[in-house]
């Protein structure tokens, strides 16, 4: 409940706020992975803090395998595309954020590739995690045309 507290005043927390938001900021990406309702909220609460991300750079490198590992938790996903789609937003108006989604979306495509190297269409179970990176390549490609 507290992220949800911190993403609700984001309209009112300046872009050279340097105390809190760095702390907070570092500790998403060490939150539990399997509480999906913790990760939608975290989610949630980088992209209403994009504009405050695209001042500060350095903090999204960490954030943004966050945001991708949501997009195959399926209570999770909606809340990470939606993040992921506020930070490409941010991303059109302040170069600084292009490079880490740049680094996403090259990211997925490379565990795109080397699940279709250890796991060729053989009926082995391969097949169905390809589709969920090629969902998540699909969602990612679609946001940052937004």
């Amino acid at each position: 409940s507290s992220l949800y507290c911190i993403q609700s005043i984001h309209r009112y927390i300046p872009n050279d706020e340097n105390d809190f938001l760095p702390f907070c900021m570092n500790l998403i990406p060490q939150l539990p992975p399997d509480i999906s309702p913790l990760r939608f909220t975290a989610s949630l609460t980088i992209g209403k803090y994009a504009a405050w991300l695209a001042a500060h750079p350095q903090h999204m490198q960490p954030l943004m395998p966050y945001l991708a590992q949501g997009l195959s938790n399926a209570k999770c996903s909606t809340a990470a595309a939606v993040a992921i789609k506020e930070l490409c937003e941010w991303s059109n108006q302040h170069v600084a954020l292009g490079e880490p989604v740049l680094q996403l979306y090259q990211g997925i495509l490379s565990a795109q590739e080397q699940q279709q190297q250890q796991h060729p269409a053989d009926g082995s179970g391969g097949p169905v995690a390809v589709l969920d990176l090629r969902d998540e390549l699909e969602i990612l490609e679609g946001v940052c045309k937004a």
